[in-house]
């Protein structure tokens, strides 16, 4: 039951809570933030001979000239939308949560309406989820033109279509209740 699946949760999330804690912090984002002596100790770990063997050893002023203090801008909402590639990612963005959203509350009726185990649910809904990966995989080594871009947007017009097939359904009359929904 609940017991055998929460140890199997813990078994699995525990070894990999403690390998987070392992790996070192980027060291852009370290010179980004002005943490210049921490982003040394992460090059050097990185150059060291049990990584690539580099021999290379750096110091604060090897990557001082690599960060420049800028006066940081204060940006709005009218900046999201001031140039028009940042209005199309931003309206994309939008989008993108909208329709997460949909699915996110479709999921959570599905799981209150429908199914009668939630554990089974979850279950089949990692095992669908388990194959995307490998899907894109593919289709990234067979595509060259395959990229983020036309991966996220075909996610978009995927959701898109089947919303609008279910819209199209239920204003057709199409009895969606389910045995399971009684």
């Amino acid at each position: 039951g609940w017991q055998n699946y929460f140890v199997f949760l813990n078994l699995v999330s525990s070894p990999l809570t403690i390998g987070f804690m392992l790996f070192l912090e980027s060291p852009r984002w370290l010179i980004a933030t002005n943490k210049l002596d921490k982003a040394c100790e992460v090059l050097n770990d990185i150059a060291h001979q049990r990584w690539n063997n580099t021999k290379a050893h750096f110091n604060t002023s090897d990557i001082s000239s690599i960060h420049k203090t800028e006066k940081k801008r204060f940006y709005t909402f009218y900046h999201l939308f001031s140039t028009r590639r940042l209005a199309k990612q931003s309206l994309v963005q939008i989008l993108s949560m909208f329709t997460y959203a949909m699915v996110s509350n479709t999921y959570l009726y599905t799981v209150d309406g429908v199914h009668n185990s939630v554990i089974m649910f979850t279950f089949l809904d990692g095992l669908f989820r388990l194959f995307t990966p490998f899907i894109i995989i593919f289709l990234d080594l067979q595509l060259p033109s395959f990229g983020r871009k036309i991966q996220f947007v075909g996610a978009l017009v995927i959701e898109a279509v089947l919303f609008g097939v279910i819209i199209l359904l239920i204003s057709l009359g199409y009895d969606y209740n389910d045995s399971g929904n009684s």
